[in-house]
Protein backbone atom coordinates (compact mmCIF):
# COMPACT_ATOMS: atom_id res chain seq x y z
CA UNK A 1 0.00 0.00 0.00
CA UNK A 2 1.23 3.41 -0.86
CA UNK A 3 1.32 5.87 2.01
CA UNK A 4 -1.23 8.67 1.69
CA UNK A 5 -3.69 6.76 -0.48
CA UNK A 6 -7.32 6.22 0.50
CA UNK A 7 -6.75 2.46 0.85
CA UNK A 8 -3.72 3.11 3.08
CA UNK A 9 -5.76 5.40 5.37
CA UNK A 10 -8.65 2.89 5.56
CA UNK A 11 -6.27 0.07 6.37
CA UNK A 12 -4.51 2.16 9.01
CA UNK A 13 -7.87 3.07 10.63
CA UNK A 14 -8.99 -0.59 10.55
CA UNK A 15 -5.70 -1.70 12.11
CA UNK A 16 -6.06 0.90 14.85
CA UNK A 17 -9.60 -0.29 15.65
CA UNK A 18 -8.48 -3.94 15.74
CA UNK A 19 -5.55 -3.08 18.04
CA UNK A 20 -8.03 -1.36 20.36
CA UNK A 21 -10.13 -4.54 20.48
CA UNK A 22 -7.02 -6.61 21.12
CA UNK A 23 -6.06 -4.34 24.03
CA UNK A 24 -9.48 -4.86 25.64
CA UNK A 25 -9.12 -8.63 25.30
CA UNK A 26 -5.57 -8.46 26.68
CA UNK A 27 -6.72 -6.50 29.76
CA UNK A 28 -9.41 -9.12 30.48
CA UNK A 29 -6.91 -11.92 29.96
CA UNK A 30 -4.49 -10.26 32.38
CA UNK A 31 -7.19 -10.04 35.08
CA UNK A 32 -8.05 -13.75 34.74
CA UNK A 33 -4.39 -14.78 34.55
CA UNK A 34 -3.64 -12.70 37.65
CA UNK A 35 -6.49 -14.35 39.57
CA UNK A 36 -5.30 -17.82 38.56
CA UNK A 37 -1.70 -17.02 39.52
CA UNK A 38 -2.79 -15.55 42.88
CA UNK A 39 -4.94 -18.60 43.62
CA UNK A 40 -2.03 -20.88 42.72
CA UNK A 41 0.35 -18.89 44.93
CA UNK A 42 -1.94 -18.71 47.99
CA UNK A 43 -3.53 -22.18 47.75
CA UNK A 44 -1.31 -24.51 45.70
CA UNK A 45 -3.05 -27.67 46.94
CA UNK A 46 -6.53 -26.43 46.07
CA UNK A 47 -5.26 -25.05 42.76
CA UNK A 48 -3.94 -28.52 41.89
CA UNK A 49 -7.26 -30.13 42.86
CA UNK A 50 -9.15 -27.79 40.54
CA UNK A 51 -6.55 -28.01 37.78
CA UNK A 52 -6.74 -31.83 37.80
CA UNK A 53 -10.46 -32.11 38.45
CA UNK A 54 -12.36 -35.31 37.74
CA UNK A 55 -15.90 -36.35 38.58
CA UNK A 56 -16.80 -39.16 40.97
CA UNK A 57 -16.63 -41.60 38.02
CA UNK A 58 -13.02 -40.63 37.29
CA UNK A 59 -13.70 -38.60 34.13
CA UNK A 60 -11.70 -35.40 33.67
CA UNK A 61 -13.67 -32.16 33.87
CA UNK A 62 -12.29 -28.94 32.41
CA UNK A 63 -12.67 -25.72 34.37
CA UNK A 64 -12.90 -22.49 32.38
CA UNK A 65 -12.35 -19.16 34.15
CA UNK A 66 -13.63 -15.97 32.56
CA UNK A 67 -14.96 -12.54 33.40
CA UNK A 68 -18.62 -11.65 33.63
CA UNK A 69 -19.35 -8.07 34.53
CA UNK A 70 -22.35 -6.90 36.55
CA UNK A 71 -23.30 -10.24 38.13
CA UNK A 72 -26.53 -9.64 40.03
CA UNK A 73 -26.10 -5.87 39.63
CA UNK A 74 -22.54 -6.16 40.98
CA UNK A 75 -23.70 -7.70 44.25
CA UNK A 76 -21.96 -10.99 43.34
CA UNK A 77 -18.18 -11.20 42.99
CA UNK A 78 -18.32 -14.55 41.25
CA UNK A 79 -20.47 -17.38 40.08
CA UNK A 80 -19.91 -20.98 39.05
CA UNK A 81 -21.82 -23.11 36.62
CA UNK A 82 -21.43 -26.84 36.03
CA UNK A 83 -22.54 -28.17 32.67
CA UNK A 84 -23.96 -31.65 33.05
CA UNK A 85 -24.91 -34.34 30.60
CA UNK A 86 -27.78 -36.67 31.30
CA UNK A 87 -26.95 -40.36 31.18
CA UNK A 88 -29.73 -42.55 29.83
CA UNK A 89 -30.19 -45.93 31.49
CA UNK A 90 -31.50 -48.35 28.84
CA UNK A 91 -32.56 -50.85 31.51
CA UNK A 92 -34.95 -48.45 33.24
CA UNK A 93 -35.60 -46.25 30.18
CA UNK A 94 -34.87 -43.17 32.32
CA UNK A 95 -32.06 -40.70 32.77
CA UNK A 96 -30.14 -41.94 35.80
CA UNK A 97 -27.92 -39.07 36.80
CA UNK A 98 -25.96 -36.20 35.46
CA UNK A 99 -22.29 -36.34 34.57
CA UNK A 100 -20.39 -33.05 34.76
CA UNK A 101 -18.84 -32.31 31.37
CA UNK A 102 -17.27 -28.92 32.12
CA UNK A 103 -17.30 -26.20 34.71
CA UNK A 104 -17.34 -22.44 34.24
CA UNK A 105 -16.22 -19.93 36.85
CA UNK A 106 -17.16 -16.31 36.28
CA UNK A 107 -15.32 -13.50 38.05
CA UNK A 108 -16.84 -10.02 38.31
CA UNK A 109 -14.03 -7.44 38.53
CA UNK A 110 -16.59 -4.66 39.08
CA UNK A 111 -17.56 -6.13 42.47
CA UNK A 112 -14.04 -7.07 43.58
CA UNK A 113 -11.94 -4.54 45.44
CA UNK A 114 -8.55 -5.47 43.96
CA UNK A 115 -6.59 -8.28 42.31
CA UNK A 116 -6.27 -10.14 45.63
CA UNK A 117 -10.05 -10.05 46.03
CA UNK A 118 -10.47 -11.52 42.54
CA UNK A 119 -8.07 -14.35 43.45
CA UNK A 120 -9.98 -14.97 46.69
CA UNK A 121 -13.23 -15.08 44.69
CA UNK A 122 -11.69 -17.64 42.35
CA UNK A 123 -10.73 -19.76 45.37
CA UNK A 124 -14.31 -19.52 46.69
CA UNK A 125 -15.97 -20.42 43.38
CA UNK A 126 -13.36 -23.12 42.86
CA UNK A 127 -14.50 -24.70 46.12
CA UNK A 128 -18.06 -24.88 44.81
CA UNK A 129 -16.90 -26.44 41.55
CA UNK A 130 -14.59 -28.92 43.24
CA UNK A 131 -17.23 -30.21 45.62
CA UNK A 132 -20.09 -30.36 43.12
CA UNK A 133 -18.00 -32.13 40.48
CA UNK A 134 -16.00 -34.51 42.66
CA UNK A 135 -19.07 -35.47 44.72
CA UNK A 136 -21.69 -35.30 41.97
CA UNK A 137 -23.90 -38.17 43.14
CA UNK A 138 -23.72 -37.17 46.80
CA UNK A 139 -24.48 -33.54 46.02
CA UNK A 140 -27.32 -34.39 43.62
CA UNK A 141 -28.94 -36.63 46.24
CA UNK A 142 -28.64 -33.94 48.90
CA UNK A 143 -29.94 -31.27 46.52
CA UNK A 144 -32.99 -33.30 45.46
CA UNK A 145 -33.88 -34.04 49.10
CA UNK A 146 -33.26 -30.51 50.37
CA UNK A 147 -36.48 -28.68 51.13
CA UNK A 148 -34.43 -25.51 51.64
CA UNK A 149 -33.85 -25.10 47.91
CA UNK A 150 -37.46 -25.59 47.00
CA UNK A 151 -38.44 -22.79 49.38
CA UNK A 152 -35.58 -20.39 48.60
CA UNK A 153 -33.61 -19.31 45.58
CA UNK A 154 -30.60 -21.56 45.15
CA UNK A 155 -27.48 -19.62 46.13
CA UNK A 156 -25.07 -22.41 47.07
CA UNK A 157 -24.94 -21.51 50.77
CA UNK A 158 -27.71 -23.00 52.80
CA UNK A 159 -28.19 -25.33 55.75
CA UNK A 160 -26.31 -28.56 55.12
CA UNK A 161 -24.93 -27.44 51.76
CA UNK A 162 -21.42 -28.92 51.55
CA UNK A 163 -20.74 -27.05 48.32
CA UNK A 164 -21.09 -23.76 50.19
CA UNK A 165 -19.07 -25.10 53.13
CA UNK A 166 -16.26 -26.18 50.79
CA UNK A 167 -16.32 -22.81 49.01
CA UNK A 168 -16.06 -20.97 52.33
CA UNK A 169 -13.24 -23.26 53.44
CA UNK A 170 -11.29 -22.68 50.24
CA UNK A 171 -11.80 -18.91 50.53
CA UNK A 172 -10.63 -18.97 54.17
CA UNK A 173 -7.46 -20.85 53.15
CA UNK A 174 -6.63 -18.19 50.56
Amino acid sequence: LEKGTKQYKQTKRWLSEELGKLNIIQRKYNIVEGAINDFKKHCPENFDKLNNLSDDNGFDVDVVVSLKYNLNNNLDKGQSDIRRESIFNPRTQKSMYFVPSAAQIYLNPNACLNQDDIGRTLAHEGGHVFYEVSKTAEYATWFINSQYYYENNYKGHGPGDMSGATATDWEDKY
